[in-house]
């Protein structure tokens, strides 16, 4: 069974098992700055996020909770430009991978490389349906596919 596509607006589907959140290689994106003081030295902290092994683009990086978070990463900022094709559609393989590995049912996500990117809505569904195409059949049902410019996170409901 392939599941079905559809478009939505800015909030995450009730039944939304996982939402996926457009990321740089940094994990910077969807960051949120908040300064708190560090327990260690700040040499270590330094020396030990030099040595930290950065994802590559195209990864998919998932954080558990209800829902689940999967953070497509699709953006390098240390290159020129920012984002690529390819990326997307790893990212895309991989974001799927782990909806049928989790067996999940429904699954919310951005248009990715849209914004920040400069990928168009039109080619973004193509390598979406490409994606799903490829995919292993499983339990997905649903793939909420969001408008552009909208943040997924922001909605206190993907917190409950």
């Amino acid at each position: 069974m392939r599941p079905e596509i559809r478009l939505c607006g800015t909030r995450a589907p009730a039944d939304a098992e996982a939402v996926v959140v457009e990321e740089d290689r940094g994990l910077l994106l969807s960051a949120g700055i908040r300064a708190e003081h560090a327990a260690e030295d700040h040499g270590d902290l330094i020396a030990r996020a030099m040595r930290a092994a950065l994802p590559e683009p195209g990864s998919v990086i998932v954080r558990e909770g209800k829902p689940l978070v999967f953070y497509a990463v699709v953006y390098d900022l240390d290159r020129d430009p920012i984002w690529r094709e390819q990326w997307v559609q790893r990212a895309l393989d991989g974001v799927l991978g782990e909806a049928v590995a989790r067996r999940l049912r429904c699954l919310y996500l951005p248009m990715l490389a849209l914004k920040h990117g400069n990928l168009s809505r039109a080619r973004f569904m193509n390598l979406l349906q490409a994606a799903v195409a490829r995919a292993p059949a499983g339990v997905l049902e649903t793939l909420w596919v969001q408008e552009p410019g909208q943040d997924p996170l922001a909605d206190h409901c993907l917190y409950e």
